[in-house]
């Protein structure tokens, strides 16, 4: 009997042992800690693509908190710290970055954006970022120009379309490259559609290129381009002729044929050819080479009769191409008026020559003292024609009659 209740008892502790081993496995089970899910983490990105009504965005999921993202993109307001209440883009169960579309924008509006994303925590977001939607520029035209002079000329503009408020509008100017507000312009007040601007401290005989420019809060607007060029500067003779002069090169000469009967001194000049108004007022005198050298100096002050030497120097910038001083097209010149460009602004003219008969070959021909002798009858001379684009050099008997064109001191 006792041995039974032995046996009975060693049953139970065998019992007891696995069921509180069952017991102490099920516990360590059910004591595993289970972390709740917090807010996800991410960053907005930079607004790129900004016009008057849209721009772009988006941001970087960089932890899901430890639950699924259900929803995440970016919101915006015209005030700070956008909301999941306010214009949002939704881009959908994401981590990493991701791309939003922001559109239906105010013009020349300023907007509050931050990236949210949203899980079982809530939603979270990153700071703000700002950006303003651009405004349309205006839309402006260039009054032709006028009232040129050797430094100061008038142009301006017409507004049609302003997009927001003008804040300046004027004309700028430039000689080298196409003119914007970078380069010389003016400032022209409020008042009206149109409005006149005054272009002031241009160089005589200089090609200028103007355009009309407004600015608003979209930025600046340029009208068309007009190119114009200040009237040369002058120099006046004795006789109160009035000439305009061109730089080419190193160089200042007259661009027309010298056309005085007086000396600088005021005496008359002796030996005149006989020559109609209309030819002189063309061509010019026709001179003798005594006249070409007088002492008393045929030319105005500053001014004389070019040496051979000048003339050299001339040919040389021009690389011995005549047609870079010719007249261009067949009005003075007759046809064919060979490699004629003018691109000098010299403006070379055929009017022939006078051999004591009557004045010969105009339009053919021009000839143009030096006043540098070749010997003791005959100084070097110059000439063109009109059958090829030559400077020729020779030497003539003084009695002759050619042209005379003055080159400045």
């Amino acid at each position: 009997m006792k041995k039974k209740i032995e046996i009975r008892m060693l049953l139970l502790i065998v019992i007891m042992t696995g069921v509180l081993s069952m017991l102490t496995i099920g516990c360590r089970k059910d004591n595993k800690i289970i972390e709740p899910a917090t807010l996800p983490v991410l960053t907005t990105g930079n607004v790129t693509n900004i016009t008057q009504s849209s721009a772009q965005s988006g941001g970087e999921i960089t932890s899901d908190g430890g639950a699924r993202i259900t929803v995440s993109g970016v919101c915006w307001s015209t005030k700070h710290n956008p909301t999941f209440a306010d214009s949002k883009t939704t881009n959908g169960p994401t981590i990493g970055d991701f791309t939003s579309s922001i559109e239906n924008l105010s013009i020349a509006t300023t907007y509050y954006v931050r990236a949210y994303a949203t899980n079982d925590a809530g939603t979270a977001y990153d700071h703000e970022v700002s950006f303003t939607t651009t405004a349309p520029i205006a839309t402006v035209t260039t009054t032709e120009v006028s009232d040129v002079t050797a430094t100061t000329a008038t142009s301006g503009g017409k507004i049609t379309s302003y997009g927001t408020t003008v804040t300046a509008r004027g004309v700028c100017w430039s000689s080298t490259n196409v003119p914007t507000i970078a380069d010389f312009k003016t400032t022209d007040g409020d008042g009206g559609d149109a409005f006149t601007s005054n272009i002031t401290g241009l160089t005589p005989g200089k090609t200028y290129r103007v355009r009309a420019y407004t600015i608003n809060s979209g930025g600046t607007a340029y009208g068309n381009m007009i190119s114009f060029t200040t009237t040369p500067p002058t120099v006046t003779d004795f006789d109160g002729n009035v000439y305009h002069e061109i730089t080419i090169g190193t160089q200042t000469w007259m661009k027309e044929n010298l056309r005085v009967t007086h000396f600088r001194n005021g005496d008359p000049i002796p030996d005149l050819f006989n020559l109609n108004a209309g030819y002189i007022a063309i061509y010019g005198q026709l001179y003798t080479g005594f006249a070409a050298i007088a002492p008393r100096n045929i030319a105005p002050t500053g001014w004389h009769v070019p040496t051979r030497e000048d003339w050299k120097i001339l040919e040389l910038y021009i690389a011995g191409n005549a047609g870079k001083l010719k007249e261009e097209g067949t009005t003075h010149w007759h046809s064919p008026n060979t490699g004629a460009t003018n691109e000098t602004g010299f403006t070379a003219l055929p009017g022939g020559l006078d051999q004591g008969g009557g004045v010969a070959a105009i339009g053919d021909l021009g000839f143009w003292w030096t006043s540098s002798p070749a010997n003791a009858t005959d100084l070097w001379r110059r000439a063109m024609t009109n059958g090829d684009a030559d400077l020729y050099l020779a030497n003539n008997d003084k009695a002759l009659g050619f042209s005379i064109r003055l080159v400045k001191d």
